[in-house]
């Protein structure tokens, strides 16, 4: 496996960009709601997130990335460490909800009333974490190392689907598995799989415009196709609970809705003007950059603030222009709030001076 590149590939912050804007537009709607765009969105919004975080994990040579214990310190700060302190500020406090709020899963995340987004963060941090053992255990796998990369997607996402895991609705009394183990098993499949897309998105970056473009109508289309397919049997693929229901077309809108996602990116950062006084490159890349500290703050005043004001008026939360607006609105208090902790409190957000 070639090791990964010192160089920070920008275009991927542009397709984390557009990710958060289309998670914060999908949290529009309320928790269940199942309007059609949003069944659309939750369809491949968040198997993009894995993908960019393989991409961007490509395993160089051990000794030049420290030890296992530096891995899991540096994602316990990023990921676990935000987890925990909004967690804590969103639920109802209490000292058993602290201690189940550990537990760290969408539904235990439900029972204590607090901010069911963040199932997201342990579930990447497991998801790391696998992905980082097996590029660990492959080190001296001089041969095939791509195939057994591949192998080992397919296993991981396998087992991660056909571990049980009832819907909220069921009325089962299911708390998921700690930290979304499930759930983890299969985001670690997407982080090798995007581990092994990183050579084709080096290459899509060369790639004439036309080209790319052809490649974003190819992936509309069968995105499209993959829809038609479900028809009235689509559901609210939302992977907090594995809520698909019909595999090849949860993995084909999953890869489609990705590819396009991946696509768009790169048109945009190839015709993004730097002067422009709102859509520039650096404002774009920033949004790219801090998808976390975005995903912390943004629900809330959301649905709170932005969706009440809306519905005040008499526009209906499942609008699918009500949710566009309102994510321009809320991605724009997101900026500056991000902007505001990472200059005085950026621990919030899972960054730390190096020398912590």
């Amino acid at each position: 496996m070639n090791n990964i590149s010192k160089t920070r590939i920008e275009e991927l912050d542009y397709v984390k960009g557009l990710a958060i804007f289309l998670v914060i537009m999908g949290h529009a709607a309320s928790n269940l709601a199942t309007p059609m765009w949003r069944l659309v969105i939750y369809s491949f919004h968040m198997p993009v997130f894995f993908l960019v975080s393989g991409m961007v994990m490509s395993p160089p040579e051990v000794k030049e990335r420290g030890s296992l214990r530096t891995f899991l310190v540096k994602n316990f700060k990023a990921l676990l460490v935000p987890y925990i302190i909004w967690a804590a500020i969103y639920s109802w406090f209490s000292f058993k909800n602290l201690a189940l709020m550990l537990y760290g899963t969408f539904e235990i995340l439900t029972e204590t009333h607090s901010l069911t987004s963040l199932w997201y963060l342990p579930v990447l941090f497991l998801g790391r974490l696998w992905a980082e053992m097996l590029f660990r255990a492959l080190q001296p796998v001089t041969k095939y190392k791509r195939v057994w990369i591949a192998v080992a997607a397919a296993v991981f996402f396998a087992v991660g689907l056909m571990l049980p895991h009832p819907h909220p609705t069921s009325g089962t009394g299911f708390i998921g598995y700690p930290l979304g183990f499930d759930l983890s098993l299969m985001a670690a499949a997407y982080i090798l799989v995007g581990c092994l897309l990183l050579p084709v998105v080096k290459r899509l970056r060369e790639a004439r415009l036309s080209m790319i473009t052809l490649g974003l109508i190819l992936s509309l289309g069968l995105l499209t196709c993959g829809i038609l397919l479900k028809g009235d049997s689509m559901v609210l693929d939302s992977m907090a609970f594995k809520g698909h229901n019909t595999l090849p077309t949860f993995l084909l809108n999953a890869f489609s809705g990705s590819a396009a996602v991946l696509m768009l990116a790169i048109i945009l950062y190839r015709t993004s003007v730097w002067h422009n006084p709102v859509l520039n490159k650096r404002t774009l890349l920033f949004i790219g950059q801090n998808t976390i500290g975005i995903y912390l703050l943004h629900k809330n005043f959301l649905q709170e603030v932005v969706i009440g004001s809306f519905s005040s008026m008499g526009w209906t939360e499942p609008q699918a222009l009500v949710a566009f607006v309102s994510a321009i609105i809320t991605l724009t208090f997101a900026y500056f709030g991000v902007k505001v902790i990472n200059r005085y409190i950026p621990q919030l957000i899972g960054r730390f001076p190096q020398n912590c």
